[in-house]
């Protein structure tokens, strides 16, 4: 870089020092008109030996600016291994690699271990979540049999409080119609016990009559024998109505009896239906939660086995990360590791540039408004002096950088073809930027032009001595002095191009074969100037500082 700055440094000074010298020659060129007097009637002579002229011609004028530069790559990379250990192979400063050649490679057993590991964790996490699967699915089967169960245990229960409420009814109804024989046989019985009573009595009441009647043995026998039976009926209806009360009571005490048992049938049935249902519900919320419980350890599994596959394949990718590869073509530009050595995952361990190879360089603020990305450029290296190269402007910087007070902005240049030489990476360059072109233009020598009042003027010779043919006329080459490319097959003031230049004797010129005649110009360089109106090719220019005296 420091080279760098020595060398725009340079072409500044250089800049300045021609900018002088043209400044000189145009302030010669302003002061000819005036020294020639034009519109002066007076014949006037030139004291000089002879007068230079130049005719005007087509061509082309290239303007451009030079600069210094060197191959960089177009992308430098710097490299870092992705995991720790020792490096079992690395590569050497300076080295040319191709696109996937290994640059540094990583003891990785310690990996591989891992990998292993990360594997059988794989295998338990599914073999857990088949368990998982197993349980989930268990935990379903085990709720819908505890619904089916419930249903059954309800409808059972329901049944038995069916059943008791019926055997209620039962018990009523039999209870009920037993009481109601016992009441009919009590009601027979006493009527059986007085119609008894009653026919004992008259029996008893016709013997007694007849006793009265006939105090007889007989009829005695007959009253004793009627007061026995009456006794006897009323002891035997007695004991039969007695018995049918006895039966009655009983008969009653049965049927409160089976409706108490009944009634508390029905209650134990209400009891245990409600049992049943809030047992049964019980065993469902239960199962319920087994489910959810299985559900959130299949995921919980599912997960896992997610978990050990990610580690997995984690692992096995820090296992194929032991290496570096070069991501392009390129030169190994640094190599921090050395064969047996520990590399650090993530250190900067290998920087490599690509052979995709650009020129950096630098333009000085005072050329910067002249450059545009897709301008043309002509390269030469100082190790292949004889050579030429084409290029283009790829890239212009907008931050400016001061050395020495010196602003200037970075520029990169694309080759086009380098095919026939071999680039390095930091090879030394000189660039020639083609900032403006014009084809088929008129054009005369720079020192042609001069100025006044603002306005550009040219001195024709309008009326060449009729000795032109006795006076020096030479084909001159002129030497491009801007380092233009020669190899466009242009004509032109950056080329070695004829043009014509005659010096005349200066004794058979005089003002009046002199037109100051005003132009219009164009692009220019450190030669030539474009003629954009005033002249037409063929027209003859004075190109040299003459001071012509008035002759008597």
């Amino acid at each position: 870089m420091k080279k760098k700055n020595r060398i725009s440094l340079l072409s500044i000074i250089i800049t300045v020092f021609i900018v002088v010298v043209l400044s000189a020659s145009l302030s010669g060129c302003q002061a000819l008109g005036g020294r020639f007097g034009f519109g002066s009637t007076n014949t006037t002579k030139n004291t000089s030996s002879g007068i230079e002229t130049a005719t005007v011609r087509r061509g082309s004028i290239i303007q451009s600016i030079s600069t210094t530069g060197t191959i960089d790559s177009s992308d430098t990379q710097i490299l870092s291994p992705k995991v720790s250990g020792e490096v079992l192979q690395s590569i050497d400063v300076g080295k040319e690699v191709k696109k996937g050649d290994i640059l540094l490679k990583v003891d990785n057993s310690d990996l591989q271990l891992t990998v292993a590991q990360a594997q059988i964790n794989v295998e338990n996490a599914e073999n857990s979540l088949k368990e998982a699967k197993i349980s989930y699915q268990a935990a379903l089967d085990a709720n819908h049999v505890a619904i089916q169960l419930a249903k059954l245990q309800i409808q059972s229960a329901q049944n038995s409080v069916e059943s008791a409420a019926n055997s209620i009814n039962n018990t009523e109804n039999s209870g009920s119609s037993s009481v109601k024989n016992a009441q009919l046989a009590v009601k027979k019985a006493q009527d059986s016990y007085n119609y008894s009573i009653a026919q004992a009595q008259i029996s008893l009441n016709q013997a007694a009559d007849k006793l009265n009647a006939n105090a007889t043995d007989e009829n005695k026998y007959s009253y004793q024998s009627a007061y026995l039976s009456r006794d006897s009926a009323v002891a035997s209806a007695t004991n039969a109505l007695d018995s049918a009360i006895a039966a009655l009571n009983q008969a009653d005490a049965q049927a409160r009896a089976g409706n108490e048992e009944a009634k508390i049938a029905y209650e134990n049935a209400l009891i245990n239906q409600s049992s049943t249902y809030w047992n049964t519900l019980l065993s469902q919320e239960q199962a319920l939660q087994k489910i959810q419980s299985s559900a959130i350890s299949l995921d919980t599994a599912q997960k896992q086995v997610e978990l050990a596959k990610l580690n997995l394949e984690d692992a096995s990718k820090n296992l194929n990360n032991n290496t570096i590869i070069a991501p392009f073509d390129g030169v190994i530009l640094s190599s921090t590791y050395k064969t047996g050595q520990i590399a650090s995952s993530g250190s900067s361990a290998i920087s490599i540039a690509s052979k995709d190879f650009i020129i950096t360089t630098s333009v000085n603020e005072t050329d910067m408004p002249k450059v545009a990305i897709g301008n043309k450029a002509t390269v030469s290296f100082d190790a292949y002096p004889d050579q030429e190269f084409a290029g283009e402007v790829i890239f212009i910087s907008s931050a400016p950088t001061v050395t020495n007070n010196i602003t200037s902005y970075e520029m990169k240049v694309k080759l086009d073809k380098t095919d026939k030489v071999k680039l390095l990476y930091g090879l030394s360059t000189n660039l020639t930027i083609i900032t403006a072109r014009a084809d088929n233009v008129l054009m005369v020598p720079i020192q042609a032009v001069y100025k006044e009042n603002g306005k550009e003027y040219v001195d024709v010779l309008v009326a060449p001595p009729s000795t032109t043919q006795s006076n020096t006329t030479s084909t001159t080459r002129i030497k491009r002095t801007n380092n233009a490319t020669n190899n466009t097959g242009n004509t032109g003031t950056n080329n070695y191009s004829n043009f014509t230049k005659t010096t005349i004797n200066a004794k058979d010129v005089t003002a009046s074969s002199i037109k100051k005649v005003e132009v219009t110009t164009g692009i220019s360089n450190y030669n030539f100037v474009e003629i954009k109106s005033g002249l037409k090719e063929g027209d003859i220019v004075i190109t040299s500082n003459i001071k012509l005296t008035n002759q008597q």
